[in-house]
């Protein structure tokens, strides 16, 4: 998903087919959404806790000391490439599509970077 939106970011200044692009990131966002919470829950979580049969979110946030961080990265930056496609829709009508380019580009890269965040993250978790 970070390669395909940071992709997108840059094809998207360009392209005539931007709705294209952002329809497919919105519908990755959504599977990577599902599958994230998944992985968190059943994988994640256990393995940063030490404790092979506790899946909780909760206990995660409160016994791993940037446990809030990734998952708040995670969520935000899932967020932001979500919201890119229905600020598109909303602004095209009325907005500059000049600046309009400019905002949803930066609003990809942030998004990519919030979702890098917790995989560097969880690979330092895993290294230590």
């Amino acid at each position: 998903l970070i390669c395909v939106c940071l992709r997108a970011a840059q094809v998207f200044q360009v392209s005539s087919r931007r709705t294209m692009w952002l329809t497919i990131l919105a519908l990755l966002v959504l599977v990577n959404s599902v599958v994230g919470i998944f992985s968190y829950i059943e994988v994640i979580a256990p393995v940063l806790m030490g404790l092979p049969f506790h899946h909780c979110l909760y206990c995660m946030v409160q016994n791993v000391g940037d446990g809030s961080i990734m998952l708040g990265l995670f969520v935000l930056g899932n967020m932001m490439i979500g919201a890119a496609l229905p600020s598109w829709k909303l602004a095209m009508s009325w907005a500059d599509e000049k600046s309009l380019v400019r905002l949803i580009t930066r609003l990809l890269n942030l998004g990519a970077i919030c979702l890098a965040g917790p995989l560097l993250m969880l690979l330092v978790h895993l290294v230590r």
